[in-house]
């Protein structure tokens, strides 16, 4: 997303796409999962609230917990994204948010903005992305997962290993080293 519109406004410059990693130590796949949603506050926390409101007034939430995650290690945040069951993205705008990333990583179900530039990894074969501001969008999604979970939950759990799976394959070190390595030898042959 950033690349488009860097390229669109300086045209005659050239523009090397550099793709960052995951911290694969820590977010990692976890098959089983517990009845958590989490989400990151920091960004559009209005329309969390929204969301979570909408979810508290047309489901039945007493064996569901709904974590906020702030101020944690990224260990923490690691550890809790293994557990949990969805993850709610609200990041827009977005270059290239991590948060959703490091959730499908994990395994989760990823319910939420793409924020433009997490359509490149928030596929809907294995996440559900939506529109800024798509919140009953979200909660019919999240009312439909959290009624038809128990009944398939091996859909799931391979649809989490799915997203786990091209995260990792996309977003590796070696993918990161292999990109900026290329782009400092077109920035040095160039320059020469």
């Amino acid at each position: 997303d950033t690349q488009s519109h860097l390229s669109f406004a300086f045209p005659s410059l050239p523009i090397y796409r550099v793709k960052w990693s995951l911290n694969a130590e820590c977010f990692k796949y976890k098959k089983e999962k517990k009845p958590i949603i989490s989400f990151m506050p920091r960004k559009n926390s209005d329309h969390a609230k929204h969301l979570i409101n909408l979810l508290k007034f047309n489901l039945d939430l007493k064996d569901i917990e709904i974590v906020e995650i702030e101020n944690k290690t990224e260990e923490e945040v690691s550890l809790l994204l293994r557990e949990s069951l969805l993850f709610l993205s609200f990041g827009f705008p977005e270059g290239l948010p991590l948060p959703p990333a490091e959730a499908m990583a994990c395994g989760c179900l990823v319910v939420g903005y793409h924020g433009n530039g997490a359509k490149e990894y928030m596929k809907p074969e294995f996440s559900y992305p939506f529109e800024i501001w798509d919140t009953v969008g979200m909660a019919e999604t999240i009312k439909a997962i959290l009624s038809d979970y128990k009944n398939n939950e091996l859909y799931y759990q391979e649809k989490g290993r799915k997203a786990s799976a091209y995260i990792s394959q996309q977003y590796s070190k070696k993918i990161e080293k292999d990109v900026l390595i290329g782009a400092w030898k077109n920035i040095l042959n160039t320059s020469t």
